[in-house]
């Protein structure tokens, strides 16, 4: 087979996939058109050569083009990929009826996790060739790849204290030994949010579990109650009366120690003190710095607005002795929270770590998928050429570990997918200093059974939960369009330096995913349906990428090749940099 051109190097792009349960992965494409497209000049002399080569590639992306709710591209944090959105609550990844639990009373606060993923490897291959005549060629690849990918929790987006920026319980319960106006000793002082205090159980084991700590219209009582003791002003005893009162303060910040108020219980008491206090209005606005629960006010319509009690924090009644010490039921109150609160999740994200789940930081290390292909090669004139490809790629390499549970594990490949392609090459060579390189492939991931996040019905965020065995299956396509520039060099016999310039399209179809098992225990206790729709939302990807190479030829043997790319629009997709070196020669 007579040849007609220099060897050219297709670009390496390094776009990232939606493989398995890695949504992106940084692993080259399948046809990593680093191979020889054309034959050199020594191909006249002979009929058949190898020709092995390989390339060094990494990746980073933190953040992502996502379409925002007016189906706009735009461009933002990569946990948009991950999770379907930036900013949550980790209860948008349950169903409705596990959201109200009364021992995560934070699962309802909003986080921001912000990680990044970056990705290293090294990709061996190897070209054999056989030339029956000038216009026919075929032969066989082969490649494998090593990779390292690293994700990395990044500082969250909200100023929260929690791993992903949430409130923490301390934001809401504050304790203090002070000494309370009025008294002349020290005595255990807190205060607490009363929407907190709201969302808390009565006790964290048996039927108190289910049942709010705070009781807006008590039945028993028509009071409001807090762990069942009247908190207003109804008892006949004067110092069982208001144990607790209410310091108002705007909202997210704290009162100012000391928090309680003393209790007077003459016959005269003193003013601002708990039974002297300002009334607080059914609707929970305060007019004075502090108030006191009525036994005349129906508090029901506070029950349901949540920002009126989060400007409201409630802090003990104290006598003044001596010693001063909390009243009686204030102390009852005051020991139930902290049994409570110290049996209680503590985060936002403390439920589903308690459960098994892992936010860790993680690094997997390991081989890619085996890939094996045969093409068809022919040349139409001394200015065009073109390839034909079929594939298949085996999955050898490193699947999920699902013992770990953690939801930013990646897979080195497919996680587990046999997957078949096919595709088309073309050369244009319109001058001796110009060349045009297309390629087009399409990819089929067949349907294997893997390990991702289970998503809920009902839910709105996904890839939150633990790991459970789904069927996937998906589609891929891509074109790519490179520009060589064969600069002249004086040592034009022995090296060439060409200027490559390229563009890629990728597109992958949503996945076809089916969850194994119809029902899942949640975080939460709760055995809730699983939803293959919430997993399969948003996997349609599409990204367009431009890459800048440099290539040198030495004595039209040996290739040398390095550049940068990035993605610059798209959707669904890591924006991301890259680099790559290579090598490659003929024998």
């Amino acid at each position: 087979m007579k040849s007609y051109y220099n060897t050219y190097i297709l670009l390496l792009f390094i776009p990232f996939y939606c493989i398995g349960q890695q949504f992106f992965c940084y692993q080259p494409m399948h046809t990593v058109r680093s191979y020889l497209l054309a034959n050199t000049n020594q191909l006249e002399k002979q009929t058949s050569s190898w020709h092995p080569f390989t390339f060094g590639f990494g990746q980073y992306a933190d953040t992502s083009f996502y379409k925002n709710n007016q189906c706009k591209t735009v461009a933002g944090p990569l946990s948009n990929l991950f999770f379907g959105q930036s900013f949550f609550a980790p209860t948008q990844s349950l169903s409705p009826s596990s959201r109200n639990i009364k021992t995560a009373p934070l699962i309802t606060a909003p986080i921001a996790p912000r990680v990044s993923i970056k990705t290293q490897g090294m990709l061996g291959g190897i070209q054999y060739c056989y030339a029956p005549d000038q216009h026919w060629q075929i032969g066989v690849r082969a490649q494998l790849p090593v990779i390292k990918t690293h994700t990395k929790k990044l500082k969250a987006g909200l100023p929260g204290k929690s791993l992903f920026g949430g409130p923490i319980a301390t934001d809401f319960y504050r304790t203090a030994v002070d000494t309370v106006e009025g008294t002349t000793n020290p005595v255990n002082d807190f205060a607490i949010r009363l929407d907190f205090l709201s969302k808390l159980p009565a006790s964290t084991t048996g039927p108190g579990s289910t049942v709010s700590f705070v009781n807006y219209n008590n039945s028993s009582t028509n009071t409001i109650t807090m762990n069942g003791i009247d908190v207003t002003d109804k008892q006949t005893t004067v110092t069982n009366r208001n144990p607790v009162t209410v310091v108002s303060v705007p909202v997210n910040q704290t009162p100012v120690s000391p928090f309680g108020v003393l209790l007077d219980p003459s016959i005269t008491p003193q003013p601002n003190t708990a039974t002297t206090l300002a009334v607080l209005p059914a609707n929970g606005t305060a007019n004075d710095a502090r108030s006191r629960f009525d036994q005349t006010v129906n508090y029901q319509t506070l029950a349901t607005d949540t920002h009126a009690q989060s400007g409201l924090w409630v802090v003990p009644s104290v006598l003044a002795g001596p010693p001063a010490q909390l009243t009686q039921n204030a102390r009852i109150i005051s020991n139930s929270l902290s049994n409570i609160l110290a049996n209680i999740n503590s985060t936002p994200e403390d439920a589903f770590e308690k459960y098994g789940i892992s936010f860790c930081n993680t690094t997997t290390t390991g081989v890619g998928d085996f890939s094996t292909e045969l093409f068809l090669d022919y040349s139409f004139s001394p200015k065009a050429y073109a390839e034909f490809i079929c594939g298949i790629c085996l999955p050898t390499g490193k699947t999920i570990d699902k013992t770990k549970n953690n939801i930013f594990s990646f897979a080195t490949a497919s996680n587990g997918h046999t997957s078949l392609y096919a595709g088309a090459n073309g050369v244009c060579k319109p001058s001796e200093w110009f060349t045009i390189v297309s390629c087009a492939m399409i990819h089929t991931f067949l349907s294997a059974e893997e390990y991702i996040p289970v998503s809920f019905q009902g839910a709105s965020v996904k890839n939150f939960n633990q790991l459970t065995p789904a069927a996937k299956s998906w589609i891929t396509t891509s074109f790519g369009l490179d520009v060589y520039f064969h600069l002249p060099t004086y040592y034009k016999d022995s090296m060439i330096t060409t200027l490559i310039f390229g563009y890629e399209c990728f597109h992958k179809h949503k996945d076809n995913v089916r969850f194994v098992y119809p029902s899942v225990l949640d975080a939460t206790g709760n055995i809730q349906p699983t939803d293959n729709r919430i997993a399969a939302f948003e996997t349609n990807r599409q990204a367009h990428t431009i890459a800048v190479n440099v290539m040198v030829t030495f004595f039209e043997k040996i290739n040398i090749v390095g550049g940068w790319n990035r993605v610059v629009h798209g959707y669904n997709i890591p924006k991301s940099n890259g680099w790559h070196v290579g090598f490659e020669t003929y024998i």
